[in-house]
Formats: structure tokens, sequence, C-alpha cells
């Protein structure tokens, strides 16, 4: 379980980083950083550790993009964090890797400081989460355990906002789904609306595409 900079030598690069030495000063975490991509391909942890993966972005380097891709490869359920210098690149991003988050740097300050800090608390939140038979969701605004015996299903809006539902259990979020997924082995995505709790599942019928719970 790791956080990685990638640093490209980008102008501003040097806010990113200073952001994220301020944000990790009390936690017992330590910011890794590769001037190399090939070292940091080389020493990807080859198991199914949590890692947040910061990446500045510059569109007209071709390794830059196949980095993406080769993290991705290599680590499937690491935290990607692009970032880019304009909001065109960035719907281009995002367009491209759907599961990434992207972030530009260069709209207002705050916004994007506050934005780096959801990234690194949610990377905490998922390395909190290992082993344990609770999920643990914080938004902006409270932070909720859910015992995962209690929970069938989990279901989206559409508009970030999440709803946890069970046997007299309800709770919404406004969470993005594809960030829930990957928070424990026992959530299920059936849907781009819907996960499910695996050990809440009684049927699943593959010709009608229905799972009864």
């Amino acid at each position: 379980m790791a956080i990685y900079l990638i640093e490209t030598q980008q102008n501003g690069e040097a806010i990113l980083k200073n952001l994220l030495i301020q944000l990790l000063r009390h936690q017992k975490e330590a910011l890794i950083q590769y001037e190399q991509t090939d070292f940091l391909l080389a020493n990807l942890p080859q198991s199914e550790s949590v890692n947040l993966y910061f990446i500045p972005i510059n569109m007209d380097e071709i390794n830059h993009l196949q980095l993406i891709e080769d993290i991705h490869r290599l680590d499937s359920k690491g935290q990607l964090v692009l970032i880019t210098n304009n909001d065109a690149n960035k719907v281009t991003l995002k367009t491209k890797w759907p599961s990434a988050v992207v972030l530009n740097k260069n709209e207002y300050y705050m916004q994007f400081a506050s934005d780096v800090e959801m990234q690194v608390n949610y990377y905490f939140q998922r390395k909190h989460q290992a082993g344990q038979n609770s999920l643990i969701i914080k938004d902006r605004c409270r932070l909720m355990k859910i015992p995962l015996k209690n929970l069938r299903y989990i279901e989206s809006n559409g508009m970030h906002k999440i709803r946890f539902v069970g046997p007299n259990l309800q709770y919404e979020f406004y969470f993005p789904l594809n960030q829930v997924e990957v928070l424990h082995e026992d959530l299920l995505r059936i849907h781009r609306s819907f996960i499910v709790n695996k050990h809440a599942v009684k049927e699943v019928s593959r010709g009608k595409r229905i799972v009864q719970l």
C-alpha cells in the first residue's frame, strides 16, 4: 500500500508535491516519487495492495499515455489520479479512462487542493477497509460504518448520489459508485447503477439477466 507521485518536470508540479507533503505530514505514510517511469513499473507491488498514483499528464507525450495503460494493466485496483492543465484535456482523459479521476491543476486553487485531499482521504479509507467486515464510507459531511452482513445492494441515481440498502438499513451519500465497488471483495458490480453484496445473492438467472436477493 503506497502513494506514488510521478515527477515529469512540468510547470506547476511543485504545487501538487507540496500539497501531498502537507496532507501526509501527520500520517504514517510516505510519498514515493519516481522520475523515471520504467523504475516505477519494475517496482510495482505484485499483490492486492491498495495504491494511489498521482500522474501529471502532458497530452503531447506518448510515454505519459502509455504509462497509464501500463499501470492499469499491472495494478487494476490502483487508484489513478491524472493531473492535466485544461478542461479539454480533462474531458479527453476521462473519456479514455473512465475509472480514473482527472483533475485540472489550473482551476481555482482551493478547489484543486480540496480534490487532491479527497483522493488522499479515499486512499486511507480503502486502506483501512482492507480485511474488514464493514464498509467505512466518508463523504464531505459525515462518516458511517456499515456492516456487510446488513447490506444487500448499493444503487446510484447517476448524480453521484448513492443509496445503501438492506433490512432496516438505508443510507444515502454523495459518492461515486465506481469508488465504492473497490472497497471490498464481497461487492459485485452487476449494472452501471447497481452493486450487490455477493452474500446477499440467492439466485442468478443469466438468461433473463436477473439477480434475486
